[in-house]
């Protein structure tokens, strides 16, 4: 039996279990059930699983791509959320691999920039594949002031990755001194300091030499300076960049703490050992 949803924005939706018939066509790729469906019970379009996924978000999570036209030629609305405020391409990109899904969904008038209930985009995630297609030929339709709950951008995202080149950052901005790089997080925590977690050394050197560097180099708000975030690598040679550029190796965070003590707090034997062989 279905039950009935009253969702925020005040339409009615439909619990239906998640092997309900017609999303088991869509995981299976069945076209000529969605059609009969469609023809037969147009009412479907307001079915939800578990988590207030759509037949779109299903769709969407499967690559079918001919579903997803049937759907939104039918009156599915291509930018409907879960309970967490997902729409179909956040689910898409998650996938982090089929160029040719969210490239779709983008045709039928997915909006990149729809934060979820957390304020976050399609492209506040994890670096993958599909961010850097993102990138590269979407670039004017990401949102680069957005912030999520956590106070980050999209940037901090591409920025807390080892394999993130510093062309994906300069394609979606219209110069290297514009102001969203100098966003910080509800941490405190600038782009540096998450390429500086990861080892980034691209990143790093980009940021470094750019005209706002002495704003992106300033500890965060708990007095964590780039070294102490560059022990959380194991690309310890980070570490010199950032002592090149005067970073006190002995400054204390807000717990008394030295770039050692974050070292063996995180495990991080290179960096201890870096760091001790330093000072001998």
């Amino acid at each position: 039996m279905s039950r009935l949803t009253l969702t925020s924005h005040l339409s009615l939706k439909c619990l239906v279990p998640s092997q309900n018939p017609n999303f088991t066509a869509i995981r299976l790729g069945d076209i000529d059930h969605i059609k009969r469906m469609m023809m037969a019970e147009p009412a479907a379009l307001s079915t939800v699983i578990r988590g207030g996924y759509t037949l779109l978000h299903c769709a969407a999570r499967y690559g079918r791509h001919d579903i997803l036209s049937i759907l939104v030629a039918n009156g599915a609305d291509i930018n409907t959320t879960n309970d967490r405020g997902e729409t179909p391409l956040h689910i898409a990109i998650k996938q982090g691999q089929d160029h040719a899904r969210v490239q779709h969904l983008l045709e039928l008038g997915a909006h990149p920039s729809q934060p979820d209930s957390e304020g976050r985009t399609a492209l506040h995630m994890f670096y993958n594949p599909i961010m850097t297609y993102m990138f590269q030929f979407h670039s004017t339709e990401i949102d680069t002031w957005a912030q999520d709950i956590e106070g980050r951008t999209v940037l901090h995202y591409l920025a807390w990755s080892s394999r993130s080149t510093t062309q994906e950052l300069t394609r979606c901005l219209q110069s290297v001194d514009t102001p969203q790089l100098s966003i910080k997080d509800s941490e405190g925590r600038s782009i540096l300091h998450y390429a500086a977690q990861r080892g980034n050394t691209e990143f790093i050197n980009f940021l470094l030499g750019l005209p706002g560097a002495a704003t992106l180099c300033m500890p965060d708000y708990h007095d964590r300076t780039l070294l102490h975030h560059a022990t959380e690598s194991g690309r310890v040679h980070t570490i010199d960049l950032f002592l090149a550029r005067q970073i006190d190796p002995d400054a204390l965070d807000d717990q008394g703490r030295t770039m050692l003590h974050h070292a063996c707090q995180w495990g991080n034997l290179k960096a201890t050992a870096k760091e001790l062989l330093s000072v001998q």
